[in-house]
């Protein structure tokens, strides 16, 4: 079997086309909704002025700056800035300036109102950690001032600079500069303070090297004289003679040691022989013991002569550091008395900035807020409306003509609109009235049909009011008017009407009532004694056909289609329906469920009626000519 593809021209069903962005439709849907944007806008604009203007509290800035010298090491030039922000150093402005009794900075002296967002939040903290609020010891109280002093205080050093500006926030301007002159000039006099005592404790640190070291070298030198006394220590070349007589003596004995040898293997006399060896006897002796003797010298004066160059060695080295610790003692003195002109230099602010609160910024931001929430509002209410807010919308979703759009003053019958009709030739409902004549004789071929039935979905759509509407405009127009209050009201079963007259309980001239005002008769649903409904009696369309044999124009006013479903029944007996639906009320999915009970009961729909429309709304529609588009058939809508 050969797979089947389909062709390159055909469109692909698994694809279908992404519905453009219907920009007109949410610039619609906005201006529909301008008062709830307007609205909220203003509501906005309200809640930011009155936190701009009584909540917020004016803040000022005062910049001092801090040259500082030359420091090559970057490190130490943080850890000098850090110390702006020490505890330590803080905690000094803090007992200067009093700020343990400033308001601003101790938050303890005067308790947050109970409804401020501090005082919520520290309830709902204490709440879910489930602890009672308790009253701060000094300690506390002293480093929360600190953290605030901390909090209002910036630092920065400006860029490829030596210079550092000290910002401080207050709600005073004056107090602003006060604290950035006196965090300026306290941390120039502690760094100033701190280097004459680093400066001081050096000093006494090389004084007391210097001493011990003088010491030392007056002990060497003592040691030295001492050696030189007693041991009779003698310069490098008293050494050399010395010890070419040492020499010397050795090789005298070796001398007399031959000498003496070579005597006692000589061959004269006894006598004379053993007089010549004890003389050579006695001087290689003598020899001997004077070459121990300065052996032993040599010795001693070459053991006293290195102990003498160990001595002269310490003696130059204590005399070397005792010069270096004079000549930095020296120095270290010479910064000292220059520390207290030294260090940084201070320009102080002498005028302070306001920062905010911006009050106008504020209210534009919150215009801008109440504007988003607006039409986040309208985008809410838009994706969950049920009801048709355009007449376009309604006729694509039921095939069907809206034949007019009706004001919300035509919802109700009452007092207001039958004064309204009674002065319609010349009062706002002219237009609507005639709109509605003209557009009913178009879907007629003309002419206006006999039998006409006005029905809705439901109770609130003014089909009853548009129903009167109708027939008081084709009795103003010279016609003969019957309108059938077909209602199940409880007001119209207290009255003879139709179902008395199917009865034979009442006759047509007894139960109709003639409106002098209005020009026309009405005839209501009747039914006192029962609760019959008479469009299910046999013989309800003769009866209806007979009853109406006097009148051009029946008009029937009948129940919902989805309350009462004989309407349904009254429905086939009229020769035009009009179907009324609410603005921005009745959900679509109704609309269709009413039309398709309508079609089938076989009661052809002739066109809509869409009711309680704002004028704005009505002037925004486009107009159409209504007979451009025929209504569609009731099988549409099954």
């Amino acid at each position: 079997m050969t797979a089947m593809h389909p062709g390159p021209s055909g469109p692909n069903p698994a694809y279908a086309p992404i519905a453009p962005l219907d920009v007109v439709g949410l610039l619609r849907a906005a201006w529909r909704g301008r008062w709830l944007l307007a609205l909220c806008m203003t509501g906005a604009v309200l809640l930011g002025g009155y936190y701009a203007f009584h909540m917020t509290s004016p803040r000022y800035g005062a910049n001092a700056q801090l040259h500082l010298t030359e420091t090559p090491d970057t490190t130490r030039r943080n850890t000098q800035l850090a110390g702006l922000t020490d505890r330590n150093f803080l905690a000094k402005i803090v007992r200067d300036q009093d700020l343990l009794n400033d308001p601003e900075f101790n938050r303890y002296l005067q308790p947050p109102s109970p409804l401020s967002p501090i005082a919520i939040r520290s309830r709902l903290r204490h709440f879910l950690a489930g602890t009672t609020p308790m009253q701060p010891d000094t300690a506390a109280v002293l480093e929360k001032t600190i953290a605030n002093l901390r909090a209002a205080l910036q630092v920065a050093q400006i860029p490829d600079t030596h210079i550092v500006e000290i910002r401080t926030h207050s709600g005073n301007a004056t107090k602003a500069i006060t604290l950035s002159n006196a965090i300026a000039t306290g941390f120039a006099s502690h760094q100033r303070d701190l280097a004459i005592s680093q400066l001081q404790t050096t000093e006494r640190l090389l004084s007391d090297q210097a001493a011990t070291a003088r010491a030392d070298l007056t002990r060497h030198q003592g040691a030295i004289t001492t050696l030189i006394a007693n041991a009779q220590i003698r310069d490098s070349g008293a050494l050399d003679q010395l010890n070419r007589q040492v020499l010397s003596a050795a090789e005298a004995v070796s001398g007399a040691e031959l000498s003496l040898a070579a005597l006692q293997q000589a061959t004269p006399t006894r006598n004379a022989r053993q007089t010549a060896v004890a003389d050579q006897e006695a001087l290689v002796a003598s020899l001997t013991r004077q070459h121990d003797r300065l052996q032993r010298q040599l010795a001693a004066q070459s053991a006293g002569f290195a102990q003498l160059q160990h001595l002269q060695r310490e003696a130059d080295a204590a005399k070397l550091l005792s010069d270096t610790l004079l000549v930095q003692l020296q120095e270290v003195r010479l910064r000292l008395q220059t520390a207290a002109t030294e260090g940084a230099t201070v320009t102080l602010a002498t005028t302070a900035d306001y920062l905010g609160p911006r009050k106008l910024w504020i209210m534009e931001g919150a215009a801008l807020l109440g504007f988003l929430a607006g039409l986040g509002l309208i985008a809410v209410r838009q994706a969950t409306r049920h009801g048709m807010r355009d007449q376009t919308e309604l006729e694509q979703a039921t095939g069907l003509k809206v034949l007019v759009q009706s004001p919300p003053r035509m919802m109700k019958e009452g007092p207001i609109l039958r004064h309204a009709l009674v002065n319609s030739r010349a009062g706002p409902l002219a237009g609507t009235l005639h709109r509605l004549r003209t557009r009913l004789m178009l879907a007629h071929g003309g002419q206006i049909k006999r039998v006409i039935l006005c029905t809705s979905a439901s109770g609130d759509e003014g089909a009853a009011a548009h129903a009167l509407a109708l027939a008081t405009l084709l009795a103003q127009s010279g016609k003969r008017v019957l309108l059938v209050r077909a209602g199940a009201s409880a007001r119209d079963r207290k009255r003879l009407g139709m179902v008395d007259i199917m009865n034979g309980d009442a006759k047509l001239s007894g139960a109709r009532r003639r409106d002098k005002r209005l020009g026309l008769d009405m005839l209501t649903r009747g039914g006192g004694k029962g609760l019959a409904e008479p469009a299910v009696i046999p013989g309800f369309d003769v009866a209806l056909q007979r009853i109406g044999a006097p009148y051009d124009h029946v008009v029937i006013s009948a129940s919902p289609v989805l309350d009462d479903p004989a309407a349904l029944l009254w429905a086939r007996q009229a020769d035009a329906v009009l179907y009324a639906a609410r603005w921005d009320r009745t959900p679509l999915p109704v609309v269709r469920r009413a039309l398709a009970e309508l079609a089938a009961a076989d009661a052809a729909v002739t066109g809509l009626l869409l009711t309680g429309v704002p004028r704005h709304i009505r002037q925004q529609t486009p107009g159409k000519a209504f007979a451009q588009a025929q209504p569609a058939p009731a099988t549409h809508l099954a």
